[in-house]
């Protein structure tokens, strides 16, 4: 798949990367647990909710199915991905068939933007560690609604604003808390289940990052591909950093009602 000038301006902020970085991301592969720290604490979250063999579960953005796998083999749910990078779905296809759920677990490239005009398709979206593609909390619940059936849930792992610091441009589409679930809630939903982590999973999710950027660099054969990525890793500590002073991170679980 070839990517839109959009896309590529998209994935490189999402991701916090220069552009040319977009293709070398293929070469990220963890070989083992692929689960950062939000994910790990779904299945303690999701026991509580009533989560039914045959309910469909939808991925967005799927990466390689480290989050909805673990859930469609927990759970007996249906599990539909959509990521923009293709090697990624390649790898969550893979991954599903290795733990022989294929019959559960469909991913597939896609638009997270188009996807979004679809109605009424799950009974559970995951939205975790999730680019934002629709800006801050009221519009991207808005575009996100409409995909999940009434009464159906929004499960959101993302970053929030804290309290004492003033936003900037790579800060622009995250708000304080008070002001996240204001957005949350602006159309009538329900936020069920709450687990604030603050700053706690910052030095887990970066060492993570670095371990598996790493492990990325050692398959590299071109030289140049090896300087523009350890470039990147080089830049982590000073995002770390950023990131520990301005973010806390949340689970939101939210009940839509139509």
């Amino acid at each position: 798949m070839a990517y839109t000038l959009e896309q590529i301006k998209n994935l490189s902020r999402i991701m916090d990367v220069d552009e040319e970085i977009i293709p070398l991301l293929s070469f990220v592969r963890p070989e083992g647990q692929i689960l950062n720290g939000m994910g790990k604490n779904l299945p303690q979250i999701l026991d509580e909710l009533n989560i039914k063999k045959g309910m469909v579960v939808l991925d967005m953005p799927c990466g390689q199915g480290g989050v909805s796998i673990p859930l469609a083999e927990r759970y007996g749910v249906k599990v539909i991905g959509y990521d923009i990078i293709p090697d990624y779905v390649r790898y969550a296809n893979e991954l599903a068939k290795r733990k022989r759920l294929s019959r559960l677990c469909d991913f597939k490239v896609g638009d997270i933007q188009e996807i979004a005009r679809q109605k009424d398709i799950c009974d559970v979206l995951l939205w975790v560690a999730p680019p934002h593609v629709f800006g801050r909390s009221k519009s991207t619940i808005k575009a996100l609604r409409n995909l999940v059936k009434n009464d159906g849930l929004i499960v959101i792992g993302d970053a929030y604003l804290l309290s004492n610091t003033e936003s900037n441009d790579d800060l622009r589409d995250y708000e304080t808390l008070s002001n996240t679930n204001k957005g949350y809630t602006a159309f009538g939903d329900e936020i069920i289940e709450f687990k604030d982590f603050k700053k706690s999973l910052w030095a887990e999710d970066y060492a993570y990052t670095e371990r598996i950027y790493n492990e990325a660099l050692n398959k590299m054969e071109s030289q140049d591909d090896r300087i523009k990525f350890k470039k990147v890793i080089d830049s982590l500590d000073d995002k770390k950093q950023r990131d520990e002073e301005a973010l806390g991170v949340a689970l939101w679980v939210i009940k839509v009602k139509k």
